[in-house]
């Protein structure tokens, strides 16, 4: 065979070829059903294991000869039909041998034992290895099963994409207050929901990580499902175990605050603690507020310090808020409102209300920062927009405060007895002192005064003569 056939010069095209040589095998090697039960019933000489052997001495007419065909489906066309009849009343199937069952525990593509991979059987029953699948698709050919072409499923990777982008829209028509209560969602949002959970199971079946922990997720928050936390367990430990660390968060959070599963606050720990070294922010701020508050250790703000600052650094308002209260108040680290206020403002920026709340009432006292009223109220509003009662009370209060403020400042001012002015010599300079020199004024304009006679006419002569009006 010439190899320098364009066939062959693609890898790819080359790969498609075996394929479809493997597929041709497969088609003669594994007969149709039908067909291999009639061989067996006629067995290697034609008619003689059929019920009463050829009691009308059927004779093929390819070969002519009685009882003798090449092969079964030439005998079932010309075997009397009483004959046929007999033949396919229903027989005792032998149990399949040991070497049947090595072959159905194969791979049909690969050879390889279906029990050293993950597998993925299709809506036919057959049964490959996900990996030959995926390559399968990888090279165009996902219309149908190599034995009995039957459709291939979706890839897990394309399920859970259609998934994701099906579940924001409905996500975001829900509203930002997530109302995923039944009674909330329309007929369509329903079957829609339906259909994403559908795309997740079906991935997930498939071995994907994504979906199981996608699917964990909409259990433990019971969205577009019934709220259930053992089911939910159950996909995040799936998920946990092949080192998911959005996963291992949520078996650490379920294990914290005993949500279908006994309280376990060392095994939460642990789920944390591996997420945590992947870089989950999520767990990095729950250990820093298991660590601080002091669940399953000893309480160590230095250590939730720590934990809070890389979760922080990447983004996370909880945390950005946990670290600037820690400056606020000085535990764990030395006491500094600035940044404290530089935390809580990234962290309210994002949306959190408690440090939106709490900047408010920095600049309503002035801690570490100056006195700001309107500063103050901004900060409040946005608290009081997403329902924070502290806020609302302040904001409610803050105009009637501040004009009560205003008014005792105004009071205290006036109150302030100014002193007396020094008067001096307008020559010398010299101060009236009690009891010693007596200032009196010029006689015609009564504007300036002098310390004595000498330093009137001084001064006169100087220019006061110009300047002196009655």
């Amino acid at each position: 065979m010439d190899f320098n056939f364009p066939l062959f010069k693609s890898y790819k095209t080359n790969t498609c070829f075996i394929f479809i040589l493997l597929h041709l095998y497969n088609s003669i090697i594994f007969v149709d059903p039908i067909t291999k039960e009639m061989e067996e019933d006629l067995g290697p000489n034609g008619l003689a294991r059929l019920p009463g052997g050829n009691p009308a001495g059927a004779q093929c007419p390819v070969l002519k000869r009685t009882g003798r065909c090449p092969n079964a489906a030439c005998s079932y066309s010309h075997v009397p039909k009483i004959v046929v009849a007999a033949a396919a009343a229903p027989a005792q199937v032998a149990p399949a041998s040991a070497a049947e069952q090595e072959v159905a525990e194969k791979c049909p593509i690969c050879q390889g034992a279906l029990t050293l991979a993950p597998v993925c059987t299709l809506s036919c029953a057959h049964t490959f290895h996900s990996s030959c699948v995926e390559e399968l698709k990888s090279f165009d050919i996902n219309q149908a099963c190599l034995l009995c072409r039957a459709e291939l499923p979706p890839g897990p990777e394309k399920l859970v994409d259609e998934a994701v982008r099906r579940y924001v829209v409905v996500e975001r028509r829900l509203g930002a207050c997530g109302a995923w209560v039944a009674d909330h969602m329309s007929t369509a949002q329903k079957w829609e929901m339906k259909r994403v959970i559908g795309m997740f199971e079906a991935a997930a079946e498939q071995g994907n990580v994504k979906a199981q922990s996608a699917l964990g997720t909409m259990y433990f928050k019971g969205h577009g499902v019934k709220q259930d936390y053992v089911k939910a367990m159950k996909l995040f430990l799936t998920g946990g175990a092949q080192g998911h660390a959005n996963s291992q968060t949520f078996l650490g959070l379920l294990y914290a605050e005993g949500k279908g599963v006994e309280q376990d606050f060392g095994e939460a720990r642990r789920w944390f603690t591996q997420a945590a070294d992947q870089g989950n922010a999520n767990a990095q701020n729950n250990l820093g507020i298991m660590t601080a508050q002091g669940n399953g250790v000893t309480k160590d703000h230095v250590e939730a310090v720590s934990f809070w600052s890389k979760a922080a650094a990447q983004g996370h308002p909880s945390a950005q808020y946990s670290l600037g209260r820690c400056y606020a108040m000085g535990e764990g680290v030395p006491q500094d409102y600035g940044a404290a206020q530089s935390w809580w403002v990234k962290a309210a920026e994002y949306g959190h209300v408690k440090a939106q709340s709490d900047l408010g009432t920095m600049y309503f006292k002035g801690d570490g920062v100056k006195k700001d009223y309107d500063e103050s109220l901004r900060w409040y509003n946005m608290a009081a927009a997403q329902g924070d009662a502290e806020a609302k009370k302040a904001v409610l209060g803050m105009p009637a405060f501040v004009e009560e403020e205003l008014r005792m400042q105004r009071k205290a001012a006036a109150a302030v007895i100014q002193p007396s002015p020094v008067r001096t010599c307008d020559n010398c300079g010299v101060a009236a002192a009690a009891g010693s020199i007596k200032l009196k004024p010029c006689a015609r304009c009564k504007s300036v005064v002098y310390c004595g006679k000498d330093c009137q006419l001084k001064h006169w002569v100087g220019g006061h003569k110009a300047a002196c009006r009655p």
